[in-house]
């Protein structure tokens, strides 16, 4: 993949197909209980930021920022890159542009929910700063689930 990566909030339904790819992706590593999956509806509604990484004219990645259980507090979610566009460094770009979104929304911590099958990501999170913590907000404790957080600057 050699086309320029861009970054822009997502208008409309732009990145629909990748929320059902990464639906899709979740169920087969997962079971439903241990799915904490926002629909693209709801991300349209009530996201605070919602951000697609674009290559040409295409959405191959995105990720959001719900509003979280606490003030100043915020929940990353639905990170996701297409499968053809992985190992570009594009999920990193997706990071760095979200959170200095939240920092500019005042948004202080940023906390997220990750399952255990996923390596690549929670080296991703551990290379930006986040620590691993216990279950936060309406999360129950799940042994295939992990929890992080990062306290922005």
């Amino acid at each position: 993949m050699t086309a320029q990566f861009r970054v822009r909030p997502v208008h409309s339904t732009e990145a629909d197909h990748l929320l059902h790819l990464s639906d899709a992706y979740m169920h087969s590593l997962y079971p439903a209980e241990s799915n904490h999956l926002v629909s693209p509806d709801e991300l349209r509604q009530k996201a605070i930021i919602f951000l697609g990484g674009f290559c040409d004219q295409t959405c191959v990645g995105c990720v959001a920022l719900m509003a979280g259980h606490k003030p100043g507090h915020a929940e990353v979610k639905r990170l996701f890159i297409k499968q053809d566009a992985r190992d570009h460094g594009f999920a990193r770009k997706l990071m760095e542009q979200l959170e200095s979104a939240a920092v500019q929304q005042h948004i202080s911590c940023l906390q997220l929910e990750t399952g255990i099958h996923q390596p690549a990501s929670h080296a991703l999170y551990v290379s930006m700063g986040y620590q691993q913590i216990p279950p936060f907000g309406a999360y129950q404790a799940d042994p295939l689930s992990m929890f992080f957080e990062k306290q922005l600057s």
